[in-house]
C-alpha cells in the first residue's frame, strides 16, 4: 500500500513538472489559446499583468511570400494591428540587413515605390513595427523576390528610315544581352523573350517611344526573377504593323 502511495505521488508530482514545462514553452513562444492573431515567426508583445492575452499586436498580411515583383513597379504593403496609436515604421529585409522605408500613419496599408536602380534579384521580407514601441512588430518570414527592370537605353542618332531589329550582343550570352532596334515613327513597341516551344519566359517591355535607335539589356531572367537555363531563346518585337524574331543562345 505504501508503495502505491509513493508511485502516486510521484506520478502526479511528474504530472505538474510536465505541465508546467509545457506552460513556460507557450509562454516563451507566445502560444496560447486566448487572444493570440499574430501567425507564427512575428514578433509579440502581450499586455502588462497578462501571461497568455497579447493585448498589443501587429501583423503583416502582404507580402504574404512568394511573389515576384520588378523594380521600378508599386505594391501596397499591408497590415493589421490592435491597439496601436500613432504611426508605424515600415522596413524590408534582405538576408537579415534592415532598410528602413518610412514612418507613416497606421491606417493598415501603404503603397510602397520599388527603386528601379536595382541591379541583381534579391530576397525581401517586410516588418511593421510600432513608432512609439518597436518591440511591438510584426515580420512576415515568407520571403519574396524583387527582380531588376529592363535597362532601356535611347541614343542619340540620326534617325532611322525603316523598322529593324538586330542580332542581339554578345551572342551566345552567360550573363546578360543588349537588343537593338530603330523605329522611324512614334510606335507602342512590346519585345518579349520565348522558348522553343512558344511559351513566353520573359516581358522585356512594352511601352510607346519616339522615332530613333533604341537598345534593351535582358539579364538572362524570366518573368519569376529565376535565372533561364541553357538553351535557344527568341525575342521578338512588335511595332505598330512590323514585327520581327532573332534567335539568340545561353550558355549560362
Amino acid at each position: 500500500m505504501k508503495y502505491l502511495q509513493k508511485l502516486l505521488i510521484f506520478n502526479t508530482i511528474g504530472v505538474f513538472i510536465v505541465a508546467g514545462v509545457l506552460v513556460n514553452y507557450n509562454l516563451l513562444y507566445g502560444q496560447s489559446t486566448k487572444g493570440i492573431k499574430p501567425n507564427d515567426g512575428e514578433t509579440r508583445q502581450a499586455g502588462i499583468g497578462s501571461n497568455l492575452t497579447w493585448t498589443k499586436w501587429i501583423a503583416v498580411t502582404y507580402p504574404s511570400g512568394g511573389e515576384h515583383w520588378q523594380a521600378g513597379t508599386s505594391h501596397n504593403i499591408t497590415w493589421t494591428s490592435q491597439n496601436i496609436s500613432g504611426n508605424v515604421i515600415i522596413e524590408y529585409w534582405i538576408s537579415n540587413v534592415k532598410y528602413r522605408i518610412l514612418s507613416t500613419i497606421n491606417d493598415g496599408s501603404y503603397e510602397w515605390n520599388i527603386p528601379s536602380n536595382q541591379t541583381s534579384s534579391n530576397l525581401y521580407n517586410i516588418k511593421v513595427s510600432s513608432s512609439k514601441d518597436t518591440s511591438i512588430c510584426g515580420r512576415n518570414y515568407n520571403c519574396f523576390t524583387i527582380y531588376p527592370a529592363a535597362v532601356v537605353e535611347e541614343p542619340v542618332n540620326k534617325m532611322p528610315f525603316v523598322f529593324k531589329l538586330f542580332r542581339n550582343y554578345p551572342n551566345p550570352i552567360t550573363s546578360g544581352t543588349y537588343i537593338e532596334y530603330t523605329l522611324p515613327e512614334n510606335t507602342m513597341v512590346s519585345l518579349d523573350i520565348y522558348d522553343v516551344n512558344g511559351e513566353l519566359v520573359r516581358n522585356l517591355m512594352i511601352d510607346s517611344q519616339k522615332p530613333g535607335f533604341h537598345k534593351v539589356y535582358w539579364d538572362g531572367q524570366d518573368n519569376n526573377g529565376q535565372k533561364v537555363s541553357n538553351g535557344t531563346y527568341f525575342y521578338r518585337m512588335e511595332a505598330g504593323s512590323f514585327n520581327a524574331t532573332q534567335k539568340l543562345t545561353v550558355l549560362g
